[in-house]
């Protein structure tokens, strides 16, 4: 979400002018309204996090996006994740007044005072339920991991991380970013970036060791240019990233130990929305030799909801564009994890409350457990940010939020909670991270979250 600038009397009139004119660091970017506006005409966008996107439909001030999304006319802030459902576009919601991700204000670091976090680095013994899973959160502390125990929800150990991503994320200026793909096997997330602040802006993966939160960093060898998409395909133990061009969309696999990247294929990506592949590179999903894209075709007016499969394998490389199942009464999912037989996901009821649901394509849903206070985190024009799920070891997990109103300091009182069942189908249960965030969950963002192979 983009935040206005307080912009000096002295920048009054270069602002009416439609610029900038010294306000963005270099690590920023001018980001200024159409001609004739007249007031609040520009605001600076952090280049690593974000790019300007002009006034649109029903949005008539620019808007600072985030760089995995596209300008949209719908939902909350305008900007649309082809890949991922990070703000609403209908339906029912929990509303409180609440700014949860605080994603993507102009400079951060100088303008706003840091939230205090409660819960230093520690471990713990866990509560013997045997299941685990470790989430990735941005906070005031930068990025930091915990280890949970499913499905009690108890946090057992809770680590900054450090080195290499947390570098990184330094240049977010304490900006949402998104979710990060997860490796079961290594029990750690994995993401590969282009690093704006280098002329040559080259890319680099990243993991994150969701234990103890070390992370290292290797740069990337076999393409060049921004990482439109990523997922992490188990089958071959490598990142799946995507990049594209005005016409073709590029898929390559990296491997995060040498930074070598093989590339996988290409599809051509057609002329427009109307095309199955125009939006083939935002990747939700990989697994073995095909990629998935669950969301809108008709990205920009969110519409046309499915599913595109990628083939990469057997020289065959075509995207088709299919239906996803919705359960009676339910949404569109707003997370989206691999089974064996298929994909399991958050949805939503009408009343923005979700149920997990598992789906196969072209095929049928079925709801497999009710979390009847679990929500996507959001703030006073909708839903804004992320939620999480992982399956393993036979269960179903995600990361939403608990609304608790709070009507001293709306937004402080909410909860990340832990949500699951068992993916025969069971008792479903939803419980606080204990311990989690002091002052709630509108002080942080999941950036990731998966369940450990067993």
């Amino acid at each position: 979400m983009a935040m206005r600038v307080c912009a000096a009397a002295a920048l009054l009139a270069v602002a009416a002018a439609n610029e900038c004119g010294t306000a963005c660091t270099t690590s920023e970017s001018c980001c200024a309204d159409s001609p004739g506006c007249q007031d609040d005409c520009w605001e600076c966008c952090i280049s690593q996090a974000t790019f300007c996107v002009k006034p649109r439909g029903s949005f008539h001030t620019s808007t600072c996006c985030p760089r995995w999304t596209v300008g949209c006319t719908v939902g909350s802030v305008g900007c649309c994740d082809p890949a991922g459902n990070w703000q609403t576009l209908g339906g029912g919601t929990a509303s409180t007044a609440r700014n949860v991700s605080r994603t993507f204000a102009r400079r951060p670091a100088s303008a706003r005072a840091s939230a205090a976090v409660g819960g230093s680095d520690f471990n713990q013994t866990t509560d013997g339920a045997g299941v685990v899973a470790h989430a990735l959160f941005t906070s005031s502390r930068g990025l930091e991991t915990m280890t949970i125990s499913v499905p009690g929800g108890n946090v057992t150990a809770r680590h900054k991380v450090t080195g290499a991503a947390q570098t990184y994320y330094s240049q977010f200026y304490g900006g949402s970013t998104r979710v990060f793909p997860w490796d079961a096997q290594g029990a750690r997330f994995v993401f590969a970036d282009a690093d704006t602040s280098e002329a040559s802006q080259p890319v680099t993966v990243y993991t994150v060791d969701g234990r103890t939160g070390s992370s290292n960093s290797t740069p990337v060898k076999g393409f060049s240019g921004y990482p439109i998409g990523m997922a992490w395909d188990a089958a071959s133990s490598r990142l799946v990233v995507s990049t594209q061009t005005a016409t073709v969309a590029s898929f390559f696999a990296v491997d995060p130990a040498t930074g070598a990247a093989s590339k996988l294929g290409s599809v051509e990506r057609g002329s427009g929305e109307d095309s199955a592949s125009y939006y083939a590179a935002y990747i939700t999903a990989a697994d073995q030799g095909k990629v998935y894209r669950v969301g809108n075709q008709q990205v920009t007016t969110g519409s046309g909801a499915g599913v595109e499969v990628t083939s990469l394998a057997g020289g065959k490389q075509v995207s088709d564009w299919h239906t996803v199942p919705l359960a009676a009464g339910h949404g569109f999912p707003a997370t989206t994890t691999l089974t064996a037989d298929g994909f399991a996901s958050l949805a939503p009821q009408a009343s923005g409350a979700y149920d997990a649901v598992r789906w196969t394509v072209d095929g049928t849903a079925t709801v497999i457990g009710s979390f009847p206070n679990a929500h996507a985190p959001s703030f006073s024009g909708g839903a804004l940010g992320y939620t999480a799920s992982s399956t393993g070891a036979g269960v179903f997990a995600a990361i939403a939020v608990e609304p608790h109103n709070n009507p001293v300091f709306p937004g402080l009182g909410d909860k990340w909670v832990l949500c699951s069942v068992p993916l025969a189908g069971g008792e479903a249960t939803q419980n606080h991270l204990a311990p989690g965030f002091v002052l709630g969950a509108g002080t942080s963002s999941v950036a990731g979250f998966g369940i450990v192979q067993q």
